[in-house]
């Protein structure tokens, strides 16, 4: 992550192979500018020759297949994913070198069902590599690279959410509001995407800040989302070559969403720290435990790093997973009277309590069903197999190489799951898996010391919003919509961003 460093002394150089040419060899200034770059551009010749030729013939993972120009330079992916769509590019290498291939130079790309439980299951010792500092110094809770350093800032998150009563929650309001948006728009085409991520993004104002955004009943509100996908949307096609972004930081404008979103959650904790009266959200809780070691100044930049993190997982990831399950019941209005059925079967009379709901099986079944073919983290998290490699279905992965275990190829894959790209939420019921349910495929919220800390509240909500919009509604697809793009115009720009989709809703007959 040194590109910057790196960046500024290739310009140095220039302008000192120059100014020795005008000194001491020419006086001319055309003729010391061609010197200059004859002798530039013969020693990066050389230079990345060697490199090229090194890592084709000689690395330690040259056996593994895979494009040559990935194993060339890493720079090739960013170029084939700049739509953003790095989950497509890599479901067409899968099918054309199977479950491992070389994705660059030192990186190695695994879809066996293994991989997830390898690489991020309790029992792996691989470390996170050079990738999460991209936020440096801002690290927070998700980038943090040591490990006890991890478990230090996950055991002061901790309390935070299991002191959330269920009173405290702003889910249920803000649900309240998209249901009023809904009733004033009954028959009528609804974007639900923005509706949720709008939903989402006020929840978590509240929760992290104790603060209303607004973006639900509010324009002015919704730049906050705005913020959100400017911030991200580097990550699409720079996350393969993470030097590529920390050399676009140092470039004007190149990088002004990125920076205008870690300057609002700057001003965020600037606010928490000025109240006279201490705030009791989960920040603010943060806060108070940096103070109660008078550790507060040397963890600011953890505090404005985990404000980052709270920021996106919060508001990115339960959207995502509402957004596909809708779409998979307004296409399958079956489905939804199954879910009806369900309800009444189980003496469910408030949808709205989130604990009547929370072991439905045919409920947990549909989003089980959404997150494996939907994950919210389709590509991210890559790993570094440290000094000892790591083998993985029989396969040994040399050591200091990048592994990667992309969560949406690897249960669309028709080894791991039957019928992979349909969504079938009954292969999730006892007794209905089909001839092929590798489970060890699926794995949407991590595990071990990574699992997503909030993993619990946010299925308890998800599980809540769809029993209540199910129950209240009849849903469909908009007039003329097909419901085909939500997927196949999604984004992953390290959280996944669904594609455009409109939903009508009538109101139920109760």
């Amino acid at each position: 992550m040194r590109a910057p460093l790196y960046f500024r002394l290739f310009l140095a150089s220039i302008l000192a192979i120059f100014w020795f040419e005008l000194r001491f060899v020419s006086n001319n200034i055309q003729e010391a500018c061609l010197h200059s770059l004859l002798v530039l551009s013969s020693y990066l010749t050389a230079l990345y020759t060697s490199i090229i030729l090194y890592r084709l013939l000689l690395h330690r993972t040259r056996h593994f297949p895979g494009p040559r120009l990935l194993a060339a330079t890493k720079l090739w992916h960013a170029w084939k994913v700049r739509s953003s769509q790095n989950h497509l590019y890599l479901e067409k290498l899968h099918k054309r070198y199977g479950d491992f291939i070389r994705t660059g130079p030192r990186e190695i790309t695994v879809f066996h069902p293994e991989a997830l439980e390898a690489i991020h299951g309790y029992a792996n010792e691989l470390s996170k590599p050079d990738w999460y500092d991209l936020l440096n110094p801002e690290i927070g809770i998700v980038a943090a690279r040591s490990k006890e350093l991890h478990d230090e800032r996950r055991k002061i998150w901790n309390p935070s959410f299991s002191t959330l009563k269920e009173a405290d929650h702003p889910y249920a309001i803000h649900l309240e509001e998209v249901i009023r948006q809904i009733k004033s728009n009954l028959g009528e085409p609804v974007s639900i995407g923005d509706l949720l991520y709008w939903w989402s993004t006020d929840v978590i104002g509240e929760l992290l800040f104790s603060r209303k955004f607004g973006a639900l009943t509010e324009a002015k509100g919704r730049y906050i989302p705005e913020l959100m996908r400017g911030f991200t949307e580097l990550l699409g096609p720079c996350s393969p070559v993470p030097w590529l972004c920390r050399l676009g930081f140092t470039l004007p404008y190149v990088t002004k969403g990125w920076d205008a979103f870690m300057a609002f959650c700057k001003e965020r904790v600037d606010e928490q720290l000025q109240a006279k009266v201490p705030k009791s959200d989960i920040i603010g809780r943060l806060i108070a435990s940096s103070r109660s070691r008078n550790a507060l100044s040397q963890e600011r930049p953890l505090l404005d790093g985990d404000t980052i993190a709270g920021l996106i997982a919060g508001s990115d990831t339960t959207p995502c997973l509402l957004v596909y399950t809708l779409t998979h019941l307004a296409k399958t209005p079956a489905y939804q009277e199954r879910l009806l059925d369900e309800l009444n079967a189980h003496g469910v009379e408030d949808p709205w309590e989130t604990k009547a709901v929370q072991n439905l099986p045919f409920l947990n079944a549909l989003l089980n069903e959404s997150l494996r073919l939907h994950n919210p983290l389709p590509t991210g998290t890559p790993r570094d197999t440290g000094s000892e490699g790591v083998t993985i279905g029989g396969k040994y992965i040399p050591p200091n190489t990048i592994v990667v275990a992309p969560r949406w190829n690897i249960a669309r894959s028709p080894t791991v799951f039957s019928e992979p790209a349909t969504f079938m939420p009954q292969r999730w019921l006892p007794g209905c898996a089909p001839e092929i349910h590798d489970t060890r495929g699926f794995m949407p919220f991590g595990a071990g010391r990574y699992q997503c800390i909030g993993r619990n509240l946010a299925l308890s909500q998800a599980r809540r919003v769809i029993a209540v919009l199910v129950s209240c509604f009849e849903i469909s697809l908009a007039e003329g919509e097909f419901g085909e793009k939500v997927d196949e115009e999604m984004i992953d720009h390290f959280t996944a961003v669904p594609g455009p989709v409109k939903l009508s809703f009538q109101r139920r007959d109760m």
